[in-house]
């Protein structure tokens, strides 16, 4: 055995090659099978600073969803550079995002892309804010995760770069993180044209686009519109919350927006306190002193201390 370990180790730098060379067929012909299977088309590589997909589609979820609805992509070298997304929660936002990655990711590797026809210009970076993988290790919150992602899109792209950004901001409260996210928007659309890089962006901060927080441009593009809400309650009757406590939800939500004071369903509001009191006063005016057969320590251990000590706990 010793014989043999001393043999195989004196050729280990040709067998590792050999298996390099093996990985990376292996990999081509995988490759290969998937376009001839599942319609990729090959394509175009060019020297401009465009990036166009006709029809692109993500390449795992179209297997194993019964209906996929193909999707297009264009950014040109002087329009649409920065595109903002909204739209319903569930409504494809991510998977969008993560289908022109990896469109792109596939036709710098050489394979063929899950698309009618792909034109891919320039690129020498993808840059993403996507998820949040925590870890104890790490040390850091989940905000500053997002945050350090961000930083390296920010301070890395070049005007060649792809940067796909999701949901940055949410995870501290929404007037900080709002501001984060549209100052990062900014940022990129006051830089020299030059070296605007593309931008991917999806957020569920619809008042980003609604409260006319970034400079106008012509560098900037709205997918579609402008979402106006987000069908949560749906979702969450989806996810199998309560249905009182969807209920309750969309009941804050509309007082929220209507801006209306929202009541605490713990705590009475200051009319039915009102009438408690009342409730209580009353019935003690109405007692007869002079009535010899009232037994007035009864009325006051049974009815009107029980009344007022519920009135105190509620206030």
């Amino acid at each position: 055995m010793t014989q043999l370990q001393n043999a195989v180790l004196e050729r280990s730098a040709s067998l590792y090659k050999v298996l390099d060379l093996t990985a990376e067929l292996d990999c081509l012909m995988a490759l290969s099978s998937a376009s001839q299977e599942y319609g990729y088309t090959s394509p175009k590589l060019s020297s401009h600073r465009k990036i166009s997909i006709t029809q692109g589609r993500h390449p795992l979820l179209e297997l194993c969803s019964p209906v996929f609805v193909a999707n297009s992509f264009q950014s040109s070298e002087s329009h649409s550079r920065v595109k903002v997304i909204t739209g319903p929660n569930s409504s494809g936002k991510s998977i969008y995002l993560k289908q022109v990655g990896l469109i792109v990711f596939m036709a710098l590797i050489g394979s063929d892309v899950p698309a009618k026809e792909a034109d891919i210009g320039l690129l020498d970076g993808i840059f993403t804010r996507m998820q949040s993988r925590e870890s104890v290790s790490v040390g850091l919150s989940t905000f500053m995760i997002d945050l350090n992602q961000m930083a390296h899109a920010i301070n890395s792209s070049t005007g060649n770069s792809l940067v796909l950004i999701d949901e940055f901001g949410k995870g501290t409260n929404t007037v900080d993180g709002l501001s984060l996210l549209a100052a990062s928007i900014s940022h990129w659309l006051r830089k020299p044209l030059g070296e605007v890089p593309h931008v991917l962006l999806a957020t569920n901060f619809h008042s980003l686009l609604q409260l006319g927080l970034l400079p106008s441009s012509g560098l900037l593009s709205l997918l579609e519109g402008i979402c106006q809400s987000s069908y949560a309650a749906n979702i969450a009757k989806l996810a199998g919350l309560p249905a009182s406590l969807v209920q309750r939800g969309v009941e804050v939500s509309e007082l929220y927006r209507t801006g209306r004071v929202i009541k605490r369903i713990d705590k009475a509001s200051s009319d039915e306190q009102a009438d408690r009191c009342r409730t209580v006063v009353e019935a003690f005016l109405s007692l007869d002193l002079e009535d010899r057969d009232l037994d007035l320590q009864h009325f006051m251990k049974e009815d009107l201390l029980p009344s007022a000590g519920d009135l105190l706990n509620r206030s």
